[in-house]
């Protein structure tokens, strides 16, 4: 009777915490998580560039993102693209690149401008497939994204823009974090080449 009682009580702990999730269920757990999501850190990984950089990010088009031999940083309305080995800083304004493949883009907006297409079961929880629901021209077309079950946190990101696809894996994923003053501005150090397409 013991016996019993005891499998029923683990069977039942296993049925709390292993919750199943259809791919509406998962998506409106997705914008209670992230529907207020006003800013972003992680460490990001591109398995087919093999590049691994750190992010952080602000709703606003704000971002730094720091790899070995590029940073990337935007407050806004400035874009510092400065390649580490070659010492050379481009500068671009905001407006010059297109907003739909952009970081605030895919973190920020992804819950108002994508609808739910399909759910899959992935090694740590699911993937979602995501289609793009607004009737306006965009380079994105579908966005997948791999869910933890437990956490709900997205470890992974992918989107597909015509036969183009990019893959993003996520780790150490922090949710609206505060960031010092200065964190969306580049200082262009000294002896930079610096070229300004502004």
């Amino acid at each position: 009777m013991k016996k019993t009682i005891l499998l029923f009580l683990v069977v039942f702990s296993f049925a709390l915490v292993a919750k199943d999730y259809n791919m509406n269920s998962m998506f409106n757990a997705l914008k209670k998580k992230y529907g207020d999501l006003k800013s972003v850190s992680a460490t990001i990984h591109n398995p087919e560039g093999y590049i691994s950089a750190t992010m952080k990010a602000e709703k606003g088009n704000k971002y730094s993102v720091k790899s070995k031999n590029v940073i990337l940083v935007s407050d806004g309305e400035t874009i510092w693209n400065y390649n580490v080995k070659n010492k050379k800083v481009v500068i671009n304004s905001q407006q010059s690149f297109d907003i739909k493949q952009s970081i605030d883009y895919i973190f920020f907006s992804f819950i108002d401008d994508f609808s739910p297409a399909s759910i899959a079961s992935a090694d740590k929880g699911y993937v979602l497939e995501l289609d793009y629901n607004k009737q306006m021209n965009t380079l994105i077309d579908k966005l997948y994204l791999w869910i933890d079950s437990k956490s709900l946190d997205i470890y992974k990101i992918q989107w597909k823009s015509g036969y183009d696809l990019q893959t993003w894996e996520i780790a150490n994923l922090k949710l609206n974090p505060k960031f010092k003053n200065g964190t969306f501005k580049f200082k262009i150090p000294k002896g930079t080449e610096v070229v300004d397409l502004r």
